[in-house]
């Protein structure tokens, strides 16, 4: 935590970069519920007459809608679609789904490996294969949804998946044909699809939730939320992701009363907008944004600590003193300079409790959480504390190119000359372009 604004840049979130591969496994899950989709049309259609059929239930079974802002960060929802529960008449369809052809095999095992050290996500994927209708699909269909729950491992997105197989497993079964059935099974999907309570708090505006729709302090509705990371405001034309929104409080659960049970609790990474400081550089807070982002979409509620950004030299010192010269516990071993929060390129992260607290906790599964943000943050090509040998420092990464741990106070002179732009330029982080790099300059 204790060692050894400025808005990041979109082109600096490696999420976008790196899930290039991520949209393709989406394509897969698209085709899939698409299939779905078809399959129940056609069942409805060829019983015209013996039932009133509503097109929006169909529309909301979707992939496009359901999956494409959620989970394929660099495909754009079509204006209108995705998170509002109102949709179009379905489309002509063939009498059976056609096949599923996946751009990547995901198999089980090896989502098993990853989440090794996020117990959380590991207890989906093993609900989600352990499930008698899981166990039932196609090795495609399968796949489909395995490819889904690892671009968001947690309980919301889980719940909606289960909902899928569930409905394919029994669609299968069914010989019949009854479009009555049909009908309830669509209705107990789309019920997985949304949240039936919680509340999210956006842009300074805070709603209830109410069987997916947001509703105001009035009780107007405002807006719709489902459990696969998309909300749309009323009046908005494309929705917007709780799990990229970082700032996004999100609060979503199933069933109401005692028998309510949490699917997702994420809280605003930055309170304070410590890493909106000034003194903080922008290429390293695309970093630790993007890591805390990839912890949301694992269920992991995670914020930068107090006092965790950009520290002045004085402010470094002044922590020093505790334990020393001053009354306290020793909190740091770093004098003014001798930290990389004093360049504004390391910060302390950690998780929030129920309470809404950000805390350090170790005990249950947070010992193996903590890894797994380490995990994510090395991904990011962050320094994490917890690998240091002594005093290990499990909140804290950073970002220090051609330096090691141990080496802020080699920035000093570069700060002396330069400031912050300085100690930039000399690791090649700069701000400013075409600044000649005068901090290597002897």
């Amino acid at each position: 935590m204790f060692d050894s604004a400025k808005k990041p840049e979109a082109k600096l979130d490696p999420w976008h970069k790196d899930d290039k591969k991520a949209s393709g496994w989406v394509e897969a899950g698209q085709q899939l519920v698409d299939n779905t989709v078809k399959w129940a049309a056609d069942s409805l259609a060829g019983a015209a007459g013996s039932l009133k059929f509503d097109p929006k239930q169909v529309r909301d079974l979707d992939l496009q809608n359901l999956f494409g802002s959620a989970f394929g960060d660099d495909k754009k929802a079509a204006p209108g679609t995705a998170a509002t529960p109102a949709g179009a008449t379905a489309a002509k369809a063939d009498p059976a789904p056609a096949a599923i052809t996946p751009v990547k095999k995901v198999s089980a095992a090896e989502l098993k490996e990853e989440f090794t050290n996020n117990p959380r996500a590991l207890g989906c994927l093993n609900k989600l294969t352990g499930d008698a209708s899981f166990s039932k699909l196609s090795a495609d269909d399968q796949n489909a949804l395995l490819a889904q729950l690892e671009a968001a491992p947690n309980a919301a997105t889980n719940e909606y998946l289960l909902g899928v197989a569930e409905y394919r497993a029994a669609k299968a079964d069914d010989k019949g044909r009854d479009p009555a059935t049909e009908k309830a099974r669509l209705d107990k999907l789309t019920d997985r699809k949304y949240p039936d309570a919680g509340e999210l708090s956006v842009r300074g505006v805070t709603y209830s939730i109410k069987d997916g729709k947001l509703l105001d302090k009035a009780g107007k509705e405002a807006g719709s939320v489902d459990n696969l990371g998309n909300y749309q405001l009323t009046g908005e034309k494309t929705p917007s992701s709780y799990y990229d929104d970082v700032h996004a409080r999100v609060l979503l659960k199933e069933g109401e009363g005692k028998e309510a049970r949490t699917l997702l609790d994420l809280h605003d990474i930055d309170p304070n907008a410590q890493l909106h400081d000034a003194g903080m550089n922008d290429t390293f807070v695309g970093k630790v944004e993007s890591t805390l982002r990839s912890a949301r979409r694992e269920g992991m509620d995670m914020g930068v600590a107090p006092q965790g950004g950009f520290r002045s030299f004085k402010d470094q010192n002044d922590l020093y003193a505790k334990g020393r010269s001053r009354r306290g516990a020793k909190v740091t071993n770093a004098e003014g300079g001798e930290s990389y929060h004093n360049y504004g390129i390391a910060t302390d992260n950690a998780f929030y409790n129920a309470a809404g607290q950000i805390t350090w906790p170790e005990q249950g599964d947070y010992a193996k959480l903590w890894t797994r943000y380490g995990e994510l943050a090395k991904k990011q090509g962050l320094e994490w504390g917890g690998d240091w040998k002594s005093s290990k420092d499990r909140p804290h990464v950073e970002y220090h190119p051609g330096l090691n741990a141990s080496q802020a106070s080699t920035l000093k002179p570069s700060h002396a000359r330069g400031g912050d732009e300085g100690a930039w330029d000399h690791m090649g982080i700069g701000e400013k372009p075409g600044d000649s790099d005068m901090s290597r300059v002897v």
